[in-house]
């Protein structure tokens, strides 16, 4: 709720009579408690992809146990569990990739193999020659 009255100090502080918020995801749960606490000062409110006040997935924790759940569910399912047996592992090795790419494309040297997206030549910043098909980074 710390948040909802941030804005609304930033609101006053812009001299702002209301806001306008748009929140996607954790953007959905920070509008929605905005409109709890600070109803009056909000003109209108856009919400995609929205997290109830208690659905949002707040600490490491919380997000452990939710790839376990997921664990679970794809474990009740052969084929499923045939092709993601450690869905841990695999979130693991993609922001292991993420950050060889964030440290290639800021030009510092990324302590990493091939296979985790060092030696890639820069065509430009997103590479688009390997993220027009991003299945590299879960393999």
């Amino acid at each position: 709720m710390q948040n909802a009255h941030d804005l609304d100090a930033l609101r006053r502080h812009l001299g702002a009579d209301r806001i306008v918020l748009w929140g996607t995801s954790y953007g959905s749960t920070l509008a929605l408690a905005a409109l709890k606490e600070i109803e009056d000062s909000i003109a209108k409110v856009v919400l995609s992809s929205v997290e109830g006040l208690n659905q949002a997935i707040k600490l490491p924790a919380r997000t452990d146990e939710c790839f376990d759940r997921l664990q679970d569910a794809i474990n009740s399912q052969p084929e499923a569990k045939a092709v993601y047996p450690d869905i841990k592992g695999l979130m693991r090795r993609v922001h292991a990739k993420l950050a060889v790419i964030d440290q290639f494309m800021e030009g510092r040297p990324a302590a990493a193999s091939r296979d985790q997206g060092v030696g890639l030549k820069r065509r430009s910043k997103y590479f688009p020659h390997r993220m027009s098909n991003p299945a590299w980074l879960v393999r």
